[in-house]
């Protein structure tokens, strides 16, 4: 998949100030989240299962996106049941508090820019199987009674859906303390 082509990466726009008088590298990374059985073999008994999370620059040639040299291994998540959403939740709140600082910009010096070369970090795709991307973006699971984590409408009354009001910042960042305060897991599903 050559994302340089992409729409999406065409109109991606950067940081808005960057100083004229250093040199820039704009680095965008996909998020790479795959869970799999290590055994192969659903069938013989011997079900686990691991989970990766990857990180993937995806500013060089398309051929060598999933390269171990380019890829960085943000965590493998032991088994034997697929982590839950708490679980993920917690590995991914380091991973996003970094990347936010990494956003705005960070100076680098190397030998052909000894004052230093700024750069930007952003996160594009979200890529891997689709159970594992819902997790991690939020979005409920099957038997869940909402769509994802800050969805208002209960999942009982599809046929009756209706594009909502837009919600304020503040009642989006409430719904999140009530999820994160929530003792029980069927109180954040």
């Amino acid at each position: 998949m050559d994302v340089q082509q992409s729409t999406a990466w065409k109109k991606f726009t950067w940081a808005k100030s960057r100083p004229d008088d250093i040199e820039l590298l704009n680095l965008v990374l996909s998020l790479f989240i795959v869970w799999f059985n290590p055994h192969r073999n659903k069938l013989s008994g011997k079900h686990k299962i691991l989970g990766v999370i990857l990180l993937n620059c995806l500013n060089i040639p398309p051929h060598l996106h999933d390269s171990s040299a380019f890829s960085i291994v943000y965590v493998i998540i032991p088994g034997p049941n697929a982590p839950t959403v708490i679980k993920i939740f917690n590995h991914m709140r380091f991973l996003i508090d970094e990347l936010l600082l990494l956003r705005d910009g960070f100076k680098v010096p190397t030998s052909q820019h000894p004052l230093g070369c700024q750069v930007y970090l952003q996160l594009l795709p979200v890529c891997g199987d689709l159970l594992a991307i819902h997790k991690v973006v939020g979005f409920g699971l099957p038997s869940g009674l909402q769509f994802f984590a800050w969805c208002t409408e209960n999942s009982n009354n599809l046929h009756l859906m209706q594009m909502g009001p837009k919600r304020p910042g503040f009642t989006v960042l409430e719904s999140e303390k009530e999820w994160k305060s929530a003792k029980i897991l069927k109180g954040q599903e």
